[in-house]
């Protein structure tokens, strides 16, 4: 009977170590991208994913402007400075185990480069702020965030209303 009860807690415990190792905070997915605004939080789509981690999460959207016109508008104020922030966000900019590279943030107006901007962005200093600008111009624009991570590529994209 002992026997038998001490191999029920050893299976029990292979059991729980099993569950417990696999359940890893070490997702490689693709992160999701929100705008810390004045607003509140907006979120973009995922137009293109170009990850080296998981080839099954690749794509690319055929055209991204009638994608853009498919997500909810958001509207904006004008030259305001805004943070860029990812989902989930913490302080070393970190997404799971992907880590942020470069991000650039571009505004089209009627199809058209308004205006591009590298985010302020520095791995080697954890809790600086990645800031962007609005355009000046009031108008309705397609926002564009390409974030190059270490494990790939990821463009988002929203569609906003500039307004003073």
């Amino acid at each position: 009977m002992k026997d038998k009860l001490k191999l029920n807690i050893l299976l029990l415990f292979c059991i729980i170590l099993t569950a417990c190792s696999s359940t890893s905070n070490s997702d490689t997915s693709p992160p999701s991208v929100n705008l810390a605004s004045a607003s509140g939080d907006i979120v973009l789509g995922i137009a293109q994913v170009d990850w080296s981690q998981d080839s099954s999460e690749n794509m690319k959207v055929d055209d991204i402007f009638k994608f853009a016109e498919k997500q909810e508008q958001n509207n904006l104020q004008a030259g305001v400075e805004e943070s860029l922030g990812l989902t989930p966000a913490n302080k070393k900019f970190k997404s799971y185990s992907a880590e942020v590279e470069k991000i650039n943030v571009s505004f089209y107006k009627n199809k058209k480069l308004y205006v591009k901007r590298r985010a302020n962005f520095n791995p080697e200093i954890d809790d600086q702020i990645r800031t962007y600008n609005y355009p000046k111009a009031t108008g309705d624009y397609v926002m564009i965030v390409n974030i190059k991570y270490d494990l790939g590529k990821v463009k988002y994209v929203g569609r906003v209303h500039i307004f003073n």
